[in-house]
């Protein structure tokens, strides 16, 4: 089961919290309860994603990313000026709330799948399932079935099989399979 794409499905899903749960979240004096709704909202995403990734087959969740900086950096200017190369960015699900903390720790894989075209040659489908030395990632296998962790090329259309007989050669000869130039 392939869920494309979680990003826009959190947004609605927020606005599903707030119809079902409308009146919890009215305070005495009649406000919106704001802390009482992104509560609520990152249990119930939490538990629909556990619940999704333990179905009894495989399921597939793609997800928007965004580059940020840490949160102290970010606040202090001064700093980001001061430290212009040194400050670790990180990739993140674009998603609202602590669920995109939250959301590193369920699924078994987590891969960041890019696109690269060059004018004059073929596209390249890439994938990594590791972060690199400069950036920091959610990308933490189980197990690692690929030499190259870091830069996987896959034959488009393909990323699935590919993937599978990696990881089937994997489990059954303890060897990595190497994923390069072509995706061979």
């Amino acid at each position: 089961i392939f869920l494309d794409n979680l990003t826009p499905f959190a947004q609605e899903f927020e606005d599903y919290i707030e119809m079902v749960w409308a009146k919890d979240f009215q305070t005495k004096d009649g406000n919106f309860d704001t802390i009482a709704y992104y509560k609520r909202y990152s249990s119930e995403l939490t538990d629909f994603l556990r619940m999704f990734m333990a179905m009894p087959c495989h399921t597939i969740l793609s997800c928007h990313v965004a580059m940020t900086a840490s949160e102290e950096a970010v606040a202090n200017t001064q700093f980001l000026q001061a430290a212009k190369t040194g400050i670790r960015k990180e990739w993140q699900p674009l998603l609202t709330g602590k669920i995109r903390y939250v959301l590193a720790g369920i699924p078994d894989w987590v891969m960041f799948l890019r696109v690269e075209e060059a004018p004059g040659m073929p596209t390249k489908y890439v994938a990594k399932l590791e972060a690199d030395d400069t950036n920091v990632g959610v990308a933490k296998p189980r197990i690692q079935p690929f030499t190259n962790p870091r830069r996987l090329e896959f034959r488009r259309n393909e990323f699935y099989r590919q993937f599978d007989e990696a990881l089937t050669r994997y489990l059954k000869t303890g060897q990595a399979v190497s994923l390069g130039a072509g995706g061979k």
